[in-house]
């Protein structure tokens, strides 16, 4: 790994450098974390000198045609279960035309500790360009969800979901910007936000406005889906509870966000394919074909069984706001006039950069329809 080429016994780093090697060498690709470890960091960590020694190491030993891509990941939510990620991909790296290229002399080999080291810098440069560039977590929160409500303007149907690439280009853009416009843009999401808190209703809910046929619309399409996968959706959540809450478990127990998710991972891997094997053997059924299919169905009635829920809570979510908006409707023209405001000092931040805009409304600008539904992420329906 990253981390034992920078302080790893030799004979290991060598063993794996020399793997690494064969593994270039038949056109195979290695994902490395150059930081050397998982953290919970905005910033970039420093990043090791394993990756250029493996690649200029590889160059040394006859492999030509590297590549070396950077690639960013950004979590909406490290400790949800169910969350989203965010992959970058930067602009990569030819090997062979970085050489050629590159002002240091000696040999291009992971033994030249100047080109290592430049090869390094480069790396970061290019990981630095996918990596968010925030003052802290707390301005990374609140210029999120500013964006989302910007994006969300552009929405024409409710249910959507802004997309988190999207998200964080425009919070990213409007970190950059100059420290007033930035501090304008807290400033108006804070009184926004504190304006919804106190009547307790969300931004998703005022736009796009949710509207009762569309609610009913979501209801009966609902009460299809449990007539007709009502049994599985039950079998799911019977079979798949118990690995479920030993996951939730497993991840409340370490501190960091970061290993939080591993653990649940790994620990997901073993309990949920333990639970089904066991389901299916004490099943009241004979045979090798009976009892696979019986352990195949665990994961797909647990996939039903989540589509179901999801369903059912976004549905009861949206039936609630759509009620507290009915009984706050009194107070709603001060809150459209803080939400205008975010947008606003929003699009004042963003002048000098390219807002994005979400697929919804680009279809409205003159893309297809067909597009225009398919670019923006959305509830369950």
């Amino acid at each position: 790994t990253a981390q034992e080429a920078d302080g790893g016994p030799t004979a290991r780093n060598k063993a794996a450098f020399e793997r690494a090697h064969r593994l270039l060498r038949r056109r195979a690709t290695l994902a490395i974390f150059p930081e050397g470890t998982t953290h919970d960091r905005l910033e970039l960590a420093r990043v090791r000198t394993g990756a250029a020694r493996i690649a200029l190491g590889a160059l040394a030993a006859g492999v030509r045609n590297v590549t070396i891509v950077p690639v960013g990941l950004t979590f909406d939510d490290k400790l949800a279960l169910r969350s989203r990620v965010l992959v970058r991909i930067g602009d990569p790296i030819d090997l062979d035309a970085w050489v050629a290229h590159s002002d240091e002399a000696g040999s291009m080999t992971d033994g030249n500790h100047a080109a290592v080291r430049h090869l390094t810098d480069t790396i970061r440069s290019r990981l630095s360009d996918v990596t968010p560039r925030y003052t802290d977590v707390l301005e990374r929160a609140i210029l999120g969800r500013a964006a989302e409500v910007r994006l969300r303007s552009d929405l024409d149907v409710p249910g959507l979901i802004v997309p988190l690439a999207q998200r964080e280009a425009l919070a990213q853009l409007m970190s950059d910007a100059p420290a007033g416009a930035t501090g304008a843009v807290i400033a108006a999401q804070g009184a926004y936000h504190l304006r919804l808190d106190l009547v307790r209703l969300r931004d998703e809910l005022l736009m796009p406005p949710l509207q009762r046929g569309w609610l009913l619309r979501r209801a009966l399409a609902l009460t299809v889906f449990m007539a007709a996968l009502g049994v599985v959706v039950l079998a799911g959540i019977a079979v798949n509870v118990v690995p479920t809450l030993l996951t939730a478990a497993a991840g409340r127990r370490p501190q960091a966000p970061g290993t939080k998710g591993t653990v649940r991972v790994l620990t997901a891997l073993l309990v949920f394919p333990l639970t089904w094997i066991t389901v299916a053997v004490a099943l009241p059924v004979t045979g090798l074909v009976p009892t696979t299919l019986a352990v195949i169905a665990g994961p797909i009635s647990g996939a039903v069984a989540v589509g179901g829920l999801e369903r059912a809570i976004a549905l009861a979510g949206a039936w609630v706001g759509w009620l507290g908006l009915r009984n706050a409707r009194d107070l709603l023209g001060p809150i459209h006039t803080a939400r205008a405001r975010v947008c606003h000092e929003v699009d004042v931040a963003t002048a000098g950069g390219t807002r994005p805009t979400t697929r919804a409304a680009a279809g409205r600008r003159g893309r297809s329809r067909r597009s225009g539904r398919h670019q923006a992420d959305r509830l369950p329906t």
